[in-house]
C-alpha cells in the first residue's frame, strides 16, 4: 500500500489509522496518531481574532495539548491580516505551510476574469500594508510538510495540491 496519508481525504485517513481519528471538520482537522497529537488549522486569511480563539482552544492554561500545530496555508490575505497574525502563530510555535494566497507568485492566467480586479486590489493592499519581511517569509514557506508517524508511515500535509498550489 501507499506509505503516505493525504489529509484532504479524512474518511480514508480515519480508516487507515484504525479509527483513531477523533473528528475531522473543515477548516480544522484533528488527527490523533498513535502517540503523537497533531492539530491542523488553515485558511486564516488574516482573521486575528478567530485565530486567537482557535489557538486558545488548542491549549489548556497556555500549555499546548497537541505535540504540533500546523497551519496549512492562506495565512494573511483576505481580512486585513498583518504581523499580529504572524506573531500569534510564532507565539504558539505553529508550523507554517504555504497556501495559494501566501507569497508573491500569482499565476494571473488561471485567475477568472471576473476576479482579476479583486485579486489586483488585494495584492496592492498587501504590498502597502504587510511588511516586506513578512511577505518574503510567506513566499519562502514550503508547500508540503512530511510528518513521520509513530508506525513508520508519513503524513503529507499541504494546502490544496502538493505539486501546484493553484490547481484546486
Amino acid at each position: 500500500g501507499c506509505d503516505r496519508i493525504y489529509l484532504r481525504d479524512c474518511n480514508a485517513l480515519g480508516d487507515s489509522i484504525s479509527g483513531s481519528l477523533d473528528r475531522c471538520c473543515d477548516p480544522i482537522c484533528f488527527l490523533r496518531g498513535l502517540l503523537m497529537y497533531l492539530a491542523f488549522i488553515s485558511d486564516i486569511h488574516g482573521n486575528y481574532y478567530a485565530l486567537k480563539a482557535v489557538l486558545e482552544l488548542l491549549t489548556r492554561k497556555g500549555e499546548p495539548t497537541y505535540d504540533r500545530i500546523i497551519c496549512l496555508g492562506d495565512i494573511l490575505a483576505g481580512h486585513g491580516g498583518n504581523e499580529n497574525v504572524i506573531n500569534l502563530l510564532d507565539q504558539y510555535d505553529v508550523e507554517l505551510i504555504k497556501g495559494n494566497h501566501d507569497g508573491k507568485f500569482i499565476p494571473w492566467d488561471v485567475i477568472p476574469e471576473n476576479r482579476l480586479e479583486l485579486i489586483e486590489t488585494l495584492v496592492r493592499w498587501e504590498e502597502e500594508n504587510i511588511p516586506v519581511a513578512i511577505r518574503e517569509r510567506l513566499d519562502q514557506l514550503p508547500i508540503t510538510l512530511s510528518i513521520p508517524l509513530e508506525d513508520g508511515r508519513v503524513l503529507l500535509a499541504f494546502h490544496s495540491n502538493p505539486s501546484n498550489l493553484w490547481d484546486m
